[in-house]
């Protein structure tokens, strides 16, 4: 650089600062040794990624001493910084404006902790008077708005080490009214200086030896700062002018000749993270210009950031702690700056600096430090350090100031929420990052709980509520929902709304969170901005809430929920006005429109409110309650004076709405009206359910209902007594919701006629306390006249209703209508030709006229033929009035019968048959040669002149096997089993355990092993394909003869008999007449009975 004027050669004294330091390292080499360590120490850890910073800093107290030095500065920051990167030449210009480098200054630099910083700095007018409502002072301190005049924020002239970690020849210039003066440090003057020093040392030689083994085992790396030289034309070796000093106005230039790329590199990354936040943290500079070769940016302070300031005092014991120089230091200032949200987003500052020059995510104090920070704006604050300058120093200091920094974090929140921003946004949600951070956390968070920062839902207001007196709604669709919760809000004190992604700040704010259904407890009654705000929501997730939701009635009263709530209709039908107001006498809740419009009608009714539609009034509530009561006045009033004028007005407001529902569906009825007291032809009272319109079909049909009054028809009209259940017609009505049961006691007291042992019949089929759903019935069977069952038979199988509810049983069990009518007419029975074990068809129904599926239903069969389609209970029934013992059973209707048993026996019917059918042997031949037949128990005797016993076994002129019969015998008698052998020694039911049980009689399994004995045995001729069997002359069974018997192998008198045998031990029965056509024809009927099992 070329000075324009010259002093003196040494202008800063430096020859005085060296000769004191070299010196000091000749006396001691260790003193050179712990001097150059410790400047390592800073270049090479403490400020290796510093120089940048720590030049600024030094530049924003220069113009901070030259604001103080004048009277007055109400004008704002002044100072101005040029940072140049030279990349080609490898130099860093920093250029600063304020006051000069003074000789002090020098001293300074060259020093390791000792600067003209130490002295506490005059606040003067920049510390603003806090608000008149304001305390005074507190414990940290008044906390005032950002002062206009700045502390130092250097700290004792030790970060100029910081050029050291990127340059190895440093040289400061300056200039003021003495003209330019300049200052070197390099590393190559110290050599030649420690050189000089030890060849003039020789006096004492052992010290200057000492020093050289020093210097010598640092390999070159010397220490620069703490020896100053003059910069002068002979010593600046012909370097490159810096910026102008006088033209461009500026104090003092700072020259590093950086020490290779490397460094180059580090400079460029470090310039290129400066930022807006850079001026908050210097806030004596105003502008900060950045040349980097071709690009170059300008940083000014931002003016579109939010930023709270505040200050205070420290008290003597917050700094008791601290160095003694720090103590006189006694201002605390803390600042919180939150950017732009597009700024943020964008992850750019409005300059083009990149997002890690936002400063988020670290402590300044006030440059970076490696304190974590996760709270959501930067704060800078004079937090006291360690000696590294990057870790806040723990101790009251500390404390006063990070309290002091969560209050102004309140602050900040309170700014963003004024002018409509996202505070909770601000409030931190995550884990603390470190010691600094939770505390922070912690302050935060005491302060925002009553911090003015969430807004109310009303509509134009501009009113901010502290979290401790909010609340908000739990996760929900009706927490989503502004509009939702601004109408609640009306009637919910604090009530506001948080989006999702803010509710675990709220909370963590304080924000008290209630339920949907404690906020709509609160609300008084519903208004119309309310129900148009919930129709959304009226048939969600969120709509059970909702059924507590009070509404206004007519009258004043309030209802504690919508559901049965009656909504006046925009267009009431005939009748309507006079009806609602008898059911609100009675108690019905009728909606105040005032309260309710009909625009809001479909909101309420989704909750359960009905519109108070003429059908909708008689289905209500009120309705059933209101008939109740007049079915009950019937126990004691007999004729129509006998109703009081209240009842009596019910009953024709009632009629009358009946009228209008028949008006609109002449088909509907409603049973539940059936209590309804009407006067009948003979001038009493009776319900409506027990009365029959004159002239109808019902009235033929049903002597057990009386004639309605002709009065009452024409009154009226037939339509609405149809309503109200006056029988017109069969009437099919559905019991709802029927459990099978034994009990007799839960059946339904007001269920069809014997409502109690059809449940039963379920409970046996299905399981006692099984649920079967809605049953249909045909109602009043019980007053059908006896000569008119037929033509009821002919109604119900016309009508749709009325025949499914005949031919559909619940759970494949008979219908109750089915049911009864076979418990009342005796069925089953058999329609059409004549059988053994049913009775004919009674005359009553001879004449009907209906289809087999309906014939079917009721238990009538076509013959023997239709047996098969007979049910289980239909069988159960047929048990019961089976024909006297001995009568004979055509084989095909016994058949029918043992196969229906085990279905009757899942009936679960308590007492067994008194009768039944077996299987019994019959004798068409003596079964031995020249011996006589013994018969079996229970046998019919053979018929006279049977003599046949003389004629050979195996002639086809003669038959001599076993044939078997089926008759009634007495249940005692008889015995159940598989095994078609035992049909020729006991009366046989073919079946299992299941029938066994059922007619309480014994297995044969059960019996004790029979005596088998055998005359004339002799193996038979084999047949290919077939097992063996062993011809005999005789053989008994306990005595009793029997044609053949399963053994290994068969025994047999004959081929018919072995076939049976050998099918039977075979295990394929089905077979046995395949077999006998290999040996013998088969007697036809014989198989056609053997087929029962």
């Amino acid at each position: 650089m070329s000075p324009r004027t010259r002093d003196a050669d040494d202008p800063f004294g430096t020859a005085r600062l060296r000769a004191a330091t070299l010196a000091a390292w000749l006396d001691s080499p260790d003193r050179f040794r712990e001097d150059a360590n410790t400047e390592e120490d800073h270049a090479r850890g403490y400020y290796r990624d510093r120089v940048v910073t720590e030049l600024l800093q030094n530049a924003a107290d220069a113009a901070q001493s030259a604001a103080d030095a004048v009277t007055a500065h109400d004008d704002g920051p002044t100072g101005r910084v040029l940072l140049r990167l030279d990349a080609a030449s490898r130099t860093l210009e920093v250029a600063n404006t304020g006051a000069p480098l003074t000789p002090e200054g020098v001293r300074a630099l060259a020093s390791m902790r000792a600067s003209t910083k130490s002295a506490p700095v005059a606040r003067g007018s920049g510390h603003e008077t806090p608000p008149a409502d304001e305390p005074a002072s507190e414990r940290e301190g008044r906390e005032a708005p950002r002062p206009r005049a700045f502390a130092s924020v250097g700290r004792f002239g030790v970060g100029f080490a910081a050029v050291r970690s990127v340059a190895d020849d440093v040289r400061v210039v300056t200039t003021d009214a003495a003209g330019l003066r300049g200052v070197r440090f390099s590393t190559g003057l110290t050599a030649r200086a420690l050189a000089d020093l030890t060849a003039d040392s020789a006096t004492v030689p052992e010290r200057g030896r000492a020093l050289d083994d020093a210097v010598a085992a640092r390999h070159g790396s010397l220490p620069a700062l703490r020896l100053p030289f003059p910069d002068s034309d002979s010593d600046n070796d012909g370097a490159a002018d810096g910026p102008d000093l006088v033209d461009g106005g500026w104090a003092t230039v700072v020259r590093l000749a950086l020490r290779d790329d490397d460094a180059v590199a580090v400079v460029r990354a470090q310039l290129d993270d400066l930022g807006a936040l850079t001026l908050l943290a210097l806030p004596a500079l105003a502008e900060v210009r950045v040349e980097d070769g071709d690009v170059v940016r300008t940083i000014e302070p931002p003016h579109d950031w939010d930023v709270v300031t505040v200050t205070g005092e420290h008290d003597a014991a917050d700094l008791a702690d601290r160095p003694v120089e720090e103590r006189a230091r006694t201002s605390w200032s803390v600042t919180w700056a939150l950017p732009p949200t597009e700024t943020r987003g964008a992850g750019r500052d409005a300059d083009g600096s990149p997002a890690s020059a936002l400063g988020l995510g670290r402590v300044h104090a006030p440059t970076p430090t490696d304190e974590p920070c996760t709270l959501g704006a930067v704060l800078v604050a004079s937090l006291p350090l360690d000696p590294t300058r990057r870790h806040v120093a723990r101790g009251p200091a500390t404390d006063v100031v990070l309290r002091a920094a969560g209050r102004a974090y309140a602050r900040l929140a309170e700014q963003v929420a004024s002018r409509g921003g996202d505070a909770l946004a601000l409030v931190p949600t995550a884990l603390p990052a470190g010691a600094v951070d939770a505390a922070l956390h912690e302050h935060a968070i005491d302060a925002l709980r009553h911090a003015r920062i969430l807004p109310t839902t009303d509509e134009g207001s501009a009113r901010l509520l502290e979290p401790a007196d909010a609340v908000m709604l739990a996760d929900g669709d009706a927490a989503d929902d502004p509009a939702l919760v601004a109408a609640l809000a009306r009637h919910v004190d604090g009530l506001v709304h948080v989006p999702r992604p803010r509710r675990a700040a709220a909370r963590r704010a304080g924000v008290a969170t209630r339920t949907l259904t404690d906020v709509v407890d609160e609300v008084p009654f519903a208004d119309a901005a309310l129900l148009r705000a919930l129709r959304p929501h009226a048939r969600g997730r969120d709509a059970e809430a909702f059924a507590g939701l009070r509404v206004a009635l007519l009258g004043g009263a309030v209802a504690p929920g919508p559901r049965d709530v009656l909504l006046a209709p925009a267009d009431p039908a005939p009748g309507t006005s006079r009806v609602t107001e008898a059911l609100r006498l009675l108690g019905a809740s009728v909606a105040d429109p005032e309260h309710v419009p009909t625009e809001a009608h479909d909101v309420l009714e989704r909750l359960g409110a009905v519109v108070a539609s003429p059908r909708a009034l008689l289905e209500g509530a009120p309705a059933r309650a209101a008939v109740a009561t007049l079915d009950a006045a019937l126990d004691e009033a007999v004729d129509p004076d006998d109703l009081t004028a209240e009842e009596s007005g019910l009953v024709e407001a009632l009629l009358t709405l009946a009228g209008a529902v028949a008006d609109g569906d002449p088909d509907v009825r409603l049973t539940h009206l059936g209590g309804l007291p009407l006067e009948n032809e003979d001038g009493e009272l009776m319900a409506a359910r027990d009365l029959s319109l004159p002239g109808s079909v019902a009235a033929g049909l049903f002597d057990g209902l009386v004639p309605v009054a002709a009065h009452v028809v024409e009154r009226y009209g037939a339509p609405a007594l149809v309503v109200v259940g006056v029988r017109v017609d069969v009437v099919v009505r559905t019991v709802r919701d029927v459990v099978a049961t034994l009990d007799p006691d839960l059946a339904d007291e007001d269920g069809p006629d014997r409502w109690a042992d059809y449940l039963a019949l379920l409970a046996h089929a299905v399981g006692d306390g099984e649920p079967v759903g809605d049953v249909a019935v045909v109602d009043d069977l019980d007053a059908v006249a006896d000569d008119r069952w037929g033509h009821l038979l002919e109604r119900v199988a016309s009508d749709r209703e009325a025949r499914e509810a005949l031919l559909a049983g619940p759970r494949g069990v008979p219908s109750y209508t089915a049911w009864w009518l076979r418990e009342q007419l005796g069925g089953p029975w058999a329609r059409s030709g004549r059988t053994s074990l049913l009775a004919p068809l009674p005359a009553s129904l001879e004449d009907a006229r209906v289809d087999d599926a309906v014939w079917r239903a009721v238990g009538a069969v076509d013959g023997a033929q239709d047996l098969a389609s007979l049910d289980a209970a239909a069988w159960a029934r047929v048990l019961e009035d089976l024909p006297e013992a001995g009568t004979p059973v055509p084989a095909a209707e016994a058949t029918a019968l043992w196969r229906a048993l085990p279905d009757v026996a899942r009936l679960g019917e308590a007492e067994p048959p008194e009768l039944v059918v077996v299987a019994v042997p019959e004798r068409g031949a003596p079964l031995s040669v020249g011996a006589a037949a013994s018969r079996a128990p229970g046998a019919p005797t053979p018929a006279a002149g049977d003599d046949s016993a003389e004629e050979a076994a195996d002639s086809p002129a003669r038959t001599s096997h076993l044939r078997v019969r089926a008759c009634v015998v007495r249940t005692e008698d008889a015995v159940v089993g598989d095994d078609p052998a035992w049909a020729q020694v006991r009366a046989v039911v073919p079946g299992g355990t299941d029938v066994a049980d059922l007619l309480d009689v014994p297995l044969v399994d059960e019996l004790p092993e029979p005596v088998v004995h055998v005359d004339g045995a002799r193996p038979a001729q084999p047949v290919a394909g077939l097992p063996g069997w062993t011809r005999c002359d005789r053989i008994t069974v306990d005595g009793v003869d029997v044609a053949w018997w399963p053994r290994e192998p068969v025994l047999a008198l004959d081929v018919a008999g072995a076939a049976r045998g050998i099918a039977q031990t075979s295990g394929r029965w089905d077979d046995r007449h395949r077999v006998e056509a290999l040996l013998r024809a088969a007697d036809t009927e014989t198989l056609a009975l053997e087929d029962g099992w």
